[in-house]
């Protein structure tokens, strides 16, 4: 009786526990598997499966890529996708007769595309490591290693290769499916209710629905009646496994692309916010780093100008360069913000647009010369100097360069000819179209502006000639840096009708006014000759920076009249030491045509001033042969001089 006793126990806890509600079993039985976990993490299991997952994944990642690189890095994504099609179309065809090569062919395209995921995440990890500055695409810093495989494959190893890929591994795995549905594997499927076989197509659908989990939304609706759909489902487990891995894999490179975003964010965000780092280092290691992002960094970089209460002049400088540097592409984007409300983005799109040469951009910098920013309007005078400057002028000659002058190309020679003129034309009209709009800005009421129109016309030169008559106007400016600049400009445009106006300023009460005429006057050489009394007149100005200007400015002219050459060489007589050394450089600057001052010259080798004595020797050597015989013998007596100089 005992052992009845012991069994009827048994049976009523047996009972007592089937008895139990089922949700209190699952939530006692999930309670279990948290503290299970909470277990073995704290013994250091859990660090260790997940130490060995990342050690697996990372050697999956090392292989695939290798296998890439082997067998597929020649391929570019549209011929990598041909390959697949192709295999995919040739399983299909023997799928009837042989599907063993079904089969064969699933299996190729799978691992195709399997290896080819993997590269695309060996080369974005490594595109990591290059924004994070653990690597380099070029001239690595110390302790750094080149980006090889960022370097060779990085425009190629995209995200259309990722998506050729991936729709590989999802057509492969189909075709694998429906040859072992057709061989040996024909128990493995079922399709319900009314179905018996089913195709490729069939498979194709079953991969999908399992893969974007779109099986359940199906069996809802099914259940529902809204909708009487039947798909293939696994019956026998090599079917089960194989999606598993199927749905693994995808999953891994989900998770991978999902975190490649949110790493890559948050390194942009810290990367923006270093460069307003008020630490240089810092700042500098941003600037350097930005560019590494491509296009994606605009929009950012842009909306965090719109924090920020002051800039300092180097971040003012650098962020249009680290924009430039993106290159072409990133004009669209900037062009979307040349309207933007606050001031300092458009202000700093203006001037990436400029040192972008974007002279697609040229309409909508006109219409923003009338922008009620003075930092937007100076910005953009500027950019059209750069737009209508020298780089415009070499598209202009390279334009016109015949492409093909053989007879045998001759439709070809007619056809980029007539290109090149619509671009010779186009990048003519733009020129005249920056000068029109910075004539006009010389007249705004900003002071910087009318500055930097002037600048800017200097900038485009010879083809701003037309300007001269509105620079002349500049020269009386009520400020004294307009005065300067337009001077400059108009020594850089070199129109001779300029050289009256400009040599009316050398008595300019203004110091900087008179040296800026002076080193314009330079500019136009031999023209300026009618100037050159003036010039002479200021060698015996007090102020170095005048006199060091005309001395550099009669230099270039080289020839003058016999007023001037008397007046010159009486410099030679003056008490001030500086005076005659000066004046002895200038004779030597002038060269060959100061013969006449020689015999003065060799009187200042004997003169008291060794710093006079010097300049002296060294201008008769300057004017050379036709100063020789009056003095070669002056500077054989040099020789013997006190003085080593």
């Amino acid at each position: 009786m005992v052992p009845q006793i012991y069994i009827s126990t048994d049976l009523s806890l047996l009972a007592r526990v089937r008895s139990f509600p089922s949700s209190y079993l699952i939530l006692l039985v999930l309670l279990g598997i948290v503290l299970l976990a909470g277990l073995l993490y704290y013994v250091g299991i859990i660090g260790f499966i997940v130490r060995t997952l990342s050690s697996i994944i990372r050697g999956c990642v090392r292989v695939g890529f290798r296998s890439w690189d082997l067998l597929f890095s020649g391929l570019s994504w549209k011929l990598f996708a041909l390959l697949e099609l192709s295999l995919i179309g040739a399983g299909l065809v023997a799928a009837e007769s042989v599907p063993v090569v079904a089969s064969m062919c699933g299996a190729a395209t799978v691992f195709m595309g399997v290896v080819t995921c993997f590269a695309y995440m060996s080369i974005d990890l490594e595109r990591f490591d290059v924004e994070r500055g653990y690597k380099a695409v070029h001239n690595p810093m110390k302790g750094q290693e080149l980006a090889v495989n960022l370097i060779r494959y990085g425009d190629r190893v995209g995200v259309l290769l990722l998506a050729a890929a991936a729709g590989g591994v999802i057509g492969g795995f189909a075709l694998l499916n429906f040859g072992l549905s057709e061989s040996f594997g024909r128990n493995w499927y079922v399709m319900p209710l009314d179905r018996a076989s089913f195709g490729y197509i069939d498979f194709l659908a079953y991969s999908v629905v399992n893969l974007y989990q779109l099986v359940d939304f199906l069996d809802l609706a099914s259940a529902r009646g809204l909708l009487n759909i039947t798909h293939v489902q696994q019956k026998y487990w090599p079917a089960a496994a194989m999606l598993v891995a199927f749905k693994t894999f995808f999953t891994v490179i989900l998770l991978q692309q999902i975190f490649a975003s949110i790493r890559q964010g948050q390194a942009l965000t810290a990367a923006i916010a270093d460069f307003w780092s008020p630490h240089p280092p810092i700042q500098e290691r941003a600037r350097n780093s930005l560019p590494q992002y491509g296009v994606g960094v605009v929009r950012p970089l842009l909306a965090s100008l719109r924090t920020l209460t002051a800039m300092n002049r180097e971040q003012r400088e650098q962020l249009p360069l680290v924009i430039a540097a993106l290159g072409p592409n990133s004009i669209p984007t900037l062009r979307e913000h040349l309207h933007d409300s606050h001031e300092g983005v458009r202000a700093l799109t203006i001037a990436a647009l400029g040192r972008l040469h974007a002279l697609e951009a040229m309409p909508d910098l006109v219409r923003l010369t009338a922008d009620a920013s003075d930092l937007v309007r100076q910005e953009v005078v500027q950019a059209l100097g750069l737009l209508a400057g020298p780089a415009s002028h070499l598209a202009q000659r390279r334009s016109r360069v015949p492409v093909a002058p053989f007879a045998r190309r001759r439709f070809r020679w007619r056809f980029f000819g007539r290109r090149r003129v619509t671009v010779a034309t186009e990048a003519a009209d733009a020129v005249e179209t920056a000068i029109g709009a910075l004539r006009a800005a010389l007249a705004d009421e900003s002071a910087a502006v009318r500055v930097a129109a002037a600048t800017a016309l200097g900038h485009i030169g010879a083809a701003a000639a037309i300007a001269s008559a509105d620079l002349v106007e500049r020269l009386s400016d009520t400020d004294e840096t307009v005065q300067c600049r337009a001077a400059e400009a108009l020594g850089q445009i070199g129109h001779p009708d300029s050289v009256p106006a400009l040599a009316a300023k050398l008595t300019d009460p203004n110091t900087a006014v008179k040296a800026a005429a002076a080193r314009a006057l330079g500019e136009f050489k031999e023209v300026a000759h009618r100037a050159m009394p003036e010039l002479v007149s200021l060698l015996n100005d007090p102020e170095p920076q005048v006199r060091e200007a005309a001395i550099a400015s009669i230099g270039r002219i080289g020839t003058f009249d016999g007023a001037a050459a008397d007046s010159l060489t009486e410099g030679l007589t003056s008490s001030d030491a500086l005076l005659r050394a000066q004046t002895a450089e200038a004779l030597g600057a002038i060269g060959h045509a100061a013969t006449a001052a020689a015999p003065a010259l060799v009187k200042s080798l004997t003169s008291s001033s060794d710093r006079v004595r010097a300049k002296a020797a060294e201008a008769l050597g300057k004017i050379g042969e036709s100063a020789a015989e009056t003095a070669v013998p002056g500077l054989v007596r040099a020789l013997r001089d006190r003085d080593t100089w």
